[in-house]
C-alpha cells in the first residue's frame, strides 16, 4: 500500500475546500524534513499579492485500531525539532490510514502547531534524549474551522521569529502580570454564532510586548469568560443613521449584548445569530454621559420604541415591547425634551460645547430650569442680580461659563455675551469719552473659575474699537489679568497665554503710549512662559539697556526675564516703596517666584516692613 501517497492526497483533499488557501507537497521527496508548503492567499482569487506560506511536513501510519483520545501523540527526533525551529516552525501532519480501503473509510488527519515556542518548550523538556512524542490534535473537518487553524499558525509564525534567542531569565520576566502588557490574536468568521467557545477551542497564543514592541510568547489557550467587539455598522431608524458603529459584548454562555452610544443596551437570545440579522431582543435606556450623547441616545430609544426596532446594516432587530411601553415612551419623550431644550439654552446663551450631565442634583436641575426660561422662555430670572451691567459666572456642575446682565431699578435682562451689542466707553484725563471693548471688564476671579471662553469672538471685538491711550491701556490690564490666570491654572492654561501674547502683539504693532519698553517686556514674559524666547529675543532685550532713561522697574522685569536676578533685586531696591508695592503684584513677578529665591522674600518683607512703620 501507498501510505505516503494516500496520506498527502487525503490532507491536500480536505484542504482542496478552504478558498483562500493552497497546498504544494512532493510525493516521494527525497527531502528529509519538509513536505512542502501551504500557501495563504489575502483573498480567493490566490493572486501573487500579500501571500504567507508555512512549511508542512505530511506522515502517513496505518491505523489497526480506533481509539476514543481527543490527542495522541507523534515521536520526532530532537534534531529535527531544533531544524523546523532554524525555519521559523512547521505544521506537522499524521494521517492515520485505514488497513482496509473502502469509501466508507473514516481517515483520520492529526496535525500539531511546531512553531518556535512549542518547540523550545518540547526542547526543554526532552533534555538529552534524542526523539519526544510530540502531543497531536484533530485535524478539523470544516473548511471555516481549517482557514482559523491556518491562518491563525501563520500569523503566530510570523511574530515568533527570534524567539530562540531571548534568555531564559528574560522569559520568565516577560510572564510577570502588572509589568508587561499582553496581547493575543485570532482570526475567527464574522459569521460565528459563538466567538468566545470558538476563541477559546483556537487556543491563541498570548504575547508580552517587548521595550521596542515586538511581541514575546508566554502562554497559550485559557478560558475567556466573556469579550467586547467594536463593530463598524450602521444603525439606523427609517433610513435616519444614528451611529455609525456599536459595542458587541459575548459571554460564554452565547449571550449577545449590543451597546449602543452611551446608554442604550439590547439583549438577545443566545440562540439568535450574530448580527446583523433578524432578531428579537429586549431595549432599555440607561442615563449616561453627555447632554449631546444623551439627546442622540433617548430620541434613538424613543423612535425605536414607536416603530417596534431599529435596523443594523438593513438587517431588522425587532424590540420585544413591554406592556407598560406606553407609560416609558411617554417619560422618555418628556426626557428628550427637557435634554433639548437644555441644549437650545446653551446655544442661545453662547455656550456650543458639550456639557456633563450625569452628576446633576436636584439644585442644579432648578436652576437649569430657570436658565431655560430665561433663554427659551424669554422670562425674568429668579435668581437676585444686582444693578448695573456686568459679566456673571454660572456653573451647572463642573461647567461654568460667562453671561452678561443689564439690570436697571424695573428690568432685569441677561444676554449671551458674544452676541449681544454692548459698547461701553471710558473717560480720559481730559474728560473725552472713548470706545471700549464690554469685554475689558473681565475680571480675574471669571478668568480663573470659566471653563469655556469664545476666544475668536473677544478677539474680533476687540480689535473692532478704535485704538486710543485710554483703550491701549484697559487692554493692557485685560491681557495681565490673563496671563495672571494663567500662572494661577494647574496646569498651566496655554490657551490663554497664547491669547494673552495674541493681544500683546497686536498692542506693540498698535502702541499709542510711546513706551513701547513696557509692551516689548509683556511680549518677552509670555515668550518667557512658553519657553519660546529666541536669540534674536535676547538682543532685542538688551537693546533696552541702552537707553539710559529706563526706568528702575523696567529694569527689574528684564533682568527678570533675563534671570538675572541679582540685577534684578539691585535695581528693585532702587524703586520708591510705593513702585515696590506696585511691582510686587504684577503677574511678571510669578516668574521670580518660580525660582524660588531666598533673597525674594528679604525684599517682600521689606517692602512690608516699611509699610507698616509708614514710610513713604
Amino acid at each position: 500500500m501507498d501510505i505516503e501517497g494516500f496520506a498527502v492526497g487525503a490532507l491536500l483533499q480536505r484542504l482542496a475546500y478552504v478558498n483562500n488557501i493552497q497546498a504544494f507537497v512532493s510525493l516521494r521527496d527525497k527531502e528529509p524534513l519538509w513536505d512542502g508548503n501551504i500557501y495563504v492567499y489575502k483573498d480567493e482569487n490566490k493572486t501573487r499579492d500579500d501571500i504567507n506560506r508555512i512549511p508542512i511536513q505530511v506522515k502517513g501510519r496505518l491505523s489497526k485500531r480506533k481509539t476514543k483520545k481527543e490527542t495522541v501523540s507523534y515521536s520526532i527526533k530532537t534534531e529535527d525539532l531544533k531544524s523546523y525551529a532554524q525555519d521559523g516552525g512547521i505544521l506537522l501532519f499524521v494521517v492515520d490510514v485505514p488497513e482496509l480501503q473502502s469509501i466508507k473509510a473514516d481517515i483520520k488527519i492529526l496535525y500539531a502547531q511546531l512553531l518556535p515556542y512549542e518547540i523550545r518548550d518540547y526542547l526543554d523538556k526532552a533534555g538529552k534524549q534524542q526523539t519526544f512524542s510530540v502531543p497531536l490534535s484533530k485535524f478539523p473537518i470544516s473548511p471555516i474551522l481549517i482557514k482559523r487553524l491556518i491562518t491563525s499558525t501563520v500569523i503566530d509564525r510570523q511574530k515568533q521569529a527570534g524567539y530562540f534567542n531571548i534568555p531564559a531569565e528574560k522569559l520568565e520576566e516577560y510572564k510577570i502580570i502588572g509589568k508587561n502588557s499582553f496581547t493575543f490574536e485570532c482570526c475567527l468568521d464574522k459569521n460565528t454564532k459563538n466567538f468566545l467557545k470558538d476563541m477559546t477551542d483556537l487556543k491563541p497564543y498570548l504575547y508580552a510586548k517587548r521595550s521596542d514592541g515586538t511581541p514575546v510568547p508566554i502562554g497559550r489557550g485559557g478560558m475567556f469568560k466573556s469579550a467586547e467587539i467594536k463593530q463598524k455598522l450602521v444603525v439606523s431608524i427609517n433610513d435616519h443613521i444614528f451611529y455609525n458603529e456599536y459595542i458587541e459584548k459575548h459571554d460564554i454562555s452565547g449571550e449577545k449584548t449590543l451597546y449602543f452610544g452611551e446608554g442604550i443596551v439590547f439583549n438577545f437570545e443566545p440562540s439568535t445569530d450574530i448580527l446583523p440579522c433578524n432578531v428579537k431582543g429586549h431595549f432599555n435606556c440607561e442615563y449616561k454621559g453627555t447632554l449631546n450623547q444623551q439627546i442622540k441616545d433617548t430620541m434613538f430609544y424613543c423612535n425605536a420604541i414607536k416603530n417596534n426596532g431599529f435596523e443594523i446594516a438593513g438587517k431588522k432587530c425587532e424590540i420585544q415591547i413591554s406592556t407598560n411601553s406606553g407609560s416609558v415612551l411617554e417619560e422618555m419623550n418628556h426626557k428628550l425634551m427637557d435634554f433639548q431644550r437644555l441644549r437650545e439654552a446653551l446655544d442661545l446663551a453662547g455656550y456650543p460645547n458639550d456639557l456633563s450631565i450625569v452628576d446633576f442634583d436636584d439644585k442644579t436641575w432648578f436652576r437649569v430650569d430657570d436658565f431655560i426660561a430665561v433663554f427659551v422662555d424669554k422670562k425674568s430670572p429668579n435668581f437676585k442680580l444686582p444693578i448695573g451691567t456686568y459679566f456673571c459666572r454660572i456653573s451647572f456642575g463642573q461647567t461654568t461659563f460667562v453671561l452678561l446682565v443689564c439690570k436697571d431699578d424695573t428690568t432685569c435682562n441677561i444676554y449671551n455675551p458674544y452676541t449681544y451689542p454692548l459698547t461701553i466707553y471710558g473717560e480720559d484725563e481730559k474728560g473725552d469719552q472713548h470706545p471700549l471693548s464690554p469685554f475689558i471688564l473681565f475680571d480675574l476671579q471669571l478668568l480663573l473659575s470659566v471653563t469655556y471662553l469664545n476666544f475668536d469672538i473677544i478677539w474680533e471685538n476687540l480689535q473692532n474699537v478704535e485704538m486710543s491711550e485710554i483703550y491701549h491701556g484697559y487692554v493692557t490690564n485685560l491681557m495681565l489679568r490673563m496671563i495672571m490666570a494663567s500662572d494661577k491654572l494647574a496646569p498651566l492654561h496655554k490657551e490663554l497665554l497664547d491669547f494673552s501674547y495674541k493681544i500683546a502683539q497686536w498692542l506693540y504693532d498698535n502702541d499709542k503710549t510711546n513706551n513701547h519698553e513696557i509692551t516689548l517686556l509683556n511680549i518677552m514674559q509670555i515668550k518667557r512662559r512658553l519657553g519660546k524666547l529666541t536669540r534674536e529675543d535676547l538682543n532685542k532685550l538688551y537693546t533696552l539697556l541702552d537707553n539710559s532713561q529706563m526706568s528702575n522697574m523696567n529694569k527689574t522685569g528684564l533682568f527678570i526675564i533675563l534671570e538675572d536676578y541679582e540685577k534684578a533685586k539691585t535695581y528693585f531696591e532702587k524703586m520708591s516703596k510705593q513702585e515696590q508695592n506696585s511691582f510686587l503684584v504684577f503677574p511678571i513677578m510669578h516668574l521670580w517666584n518660580d525660582k524660588n529665591k531666598p533673597e525674594l522674600k528679604e525684599i517682600i518683607d521689606s517692602v512690608e516692613n516699611c509699610n507698616k512703620s509708614g514710610e513713604s
